[in-house]
C-alpha cells in the first residue's frame, strides 16, 4: 500500500483504484531542489527559478511545488520543514495550495569540526 499525493484514482504500478483515502497534514518536507535557468524572452536575460520537490507529511510520493516567494532559496536544504498556504478560496484541487512556508526547524544545529 502506498500513499500518493497528489492522489491518484488508479495506482500507476498495479492499476488497481484506492480502496480507501487517507487525510494527510499540511506539512510537509523537502525531498530535493535545484535551478533551472531560463532566458527573460524580451530582455534575454539569464533568470534563476528554483525547482523544488516536497514530500507532503504521511505521503509515499513526492511532487514539484513553489516555496514561499519572499524565501531566499539558498536557505532551502533538503528536510526542510515546510508549511502548506492555502488560498483564500479553495475548489478541492491541488491547484489550492499557493505555496510551501517554512517551518522553525526543529533538529539541532550540527556543529561541523574541520580537520
Amino acid at each position: 500500500n502506498r500513499v500518493f499525493f497528489p492522489p491518484r484514482l488508479v495506482c500507476g504500478k498495479c492499476m488497481v483504484k484506492p480502496d480507501r483515502w487517507v487525510d494527510l497534514r499540511d506539512t510537509a518536507r523537502v525531498a530535493t531542489y535545484t535551478i533551472v535557468y531560463t532566458k527573460d524572452p524580451e530582455t534575454g536575460e539569464v533568470l534563476e527559478k528554483p525547482v523544488v520537490c516536497i514530500r507532503q507529511d504521511g505521503s509515499d510520493t513526492t511532487h514539484i511545488a513553489q516555496l514561499e516567494p519572499n524565501i531566499d532559496f539558498q536557505d532551502a536544504y533538503i528536510g526542510m520543514p515546510l508549511k502548506v498556504h492555502w488560498k483564500d478560496v479553495t475548489t478541492g484541487g491541488l491547484s489550492d495550495i499557493e505555496y510551501y512556508d517554512v517551518l522553525e526547524d526543529d533538529s539541532k544545529d550540527i556543529e561541523i569540526i574541520k580537520e
